[in-house]
């Protein structure tokens, strides 16, 4: 894991995205979900030596359901690191995250 190859990998993929970004119109837009995917690309290349392409499904809907769950378990959590919630928050919404 030299310096050399992460640059190697990086370069790839952001050979890649710029690619995927002159596909993008010339309107404002959000930030294109191949991002995603590339920065999954450099650390899965250097721990499994496998890469994914920009339009693989299965890749696409797996960082999906993750985000969603991120950001479920957000809440869940979100009193733990955050103890006065209790005091201040409704004790429905208290019994809804717990």
């Amino acid at each position: 894991m030299g310096k050399s190859k992460i640059e190697g990998l990086m370069m790839r993929e952001i050979e890649d995205l710029v690619e995927d970004f002159k596909s993008l119109t010339n309107e404002p837009s959000n930030l294109p979900f191949s991002i995603n995917i590339a920065a999954l690309n450099i650390i899965w290349q250097l721990v499994a030596s496998h890469r994914y392409d920009f339009g693989d499904k299965v890749v696409e809907d797996f960082m999906k359901r993750m985000n969603e769950f991120q950001e479920k378990f957000l809440l869940l959590i979100l009193p733990d690191f955050f103890p006065i919630l209790e005091y201040i928050m409704p004790e429905s919404l208290i019994n809804y995250l717990v």
